[in-house]
């Protein structure tokens, strides 16, 4: 298994990546099983994981929990995951960083995202749901500089640390 900070994480990893539950998975001939169900069939055809688990005619493990993007990955500290071309992974959180409060200076709702322009920053974040009511963004900074979106509130928060 491959062990990856997050400047390896980010270009090596496909996301949506996925949980695995225990590190009780082993490979057979081209399989990956996790108690006796598949989680990967290598000998399916296909460039994604979604792919050859839909091909594949074993017993399929059902992956539950799903990470979308690199922060759902900063809030929580899984211990095994599998990107989506297959990859068996571990993500290891190796600095700290901080995450600043601005206030949101303009939104842009559309029918698929809403784009939020915040104050004191020259690019915008895309967020998936439209959130009315909140006029506040926490960004997580990387050496000193705007990132990534990590949360929206109502009220302003003090500024905090999160290990990436």
């Amino acid at each position: 298994m491959v062990v990856f900070s997050y400047k390896k994480l980010l270009k090596r990893v496909r996301f949506p990546v996925y949980k695995l539950p225990s590190e009780n998975y082993y490979y057979r001939d081209g399989i990956l099983f996790l108690n006796e169900k598949v989680i990967d069939d290598r000998n399916q055809p296909g460039a994604s994981l979604g792919i050859r688990r839909l091909q594949t005619p074993h017993k399929v493990y059902n992956l539950r929990t799903c990470y979308e993007e690199f922060i759902d990955l900063v809030n929580e500290t899984p211990s095994i995951l599998i990107d989506s071309k297959g990859l068996v992974f571990s993500y290891k959180k190796t600095k700290s960083q901080k995450v600043l409060s601005y206030r949101i200076h303009r939104k842009e709702i559309l029918d698929t995202h809403t784009r939020i322009w915040v104050k004191g920053i020259n690019f915008c974040f895309i967020v998936k749901e439209p959130n009315y009511g909140k006029e506040w963004v926490q960004i997580l900074h990387l050496n000193n500089l705007p990132w990534l979106l990590y949360s929206l509130s109502e009220d302003k928060l003090e500024p905090f640390r999160r290990k990436i």
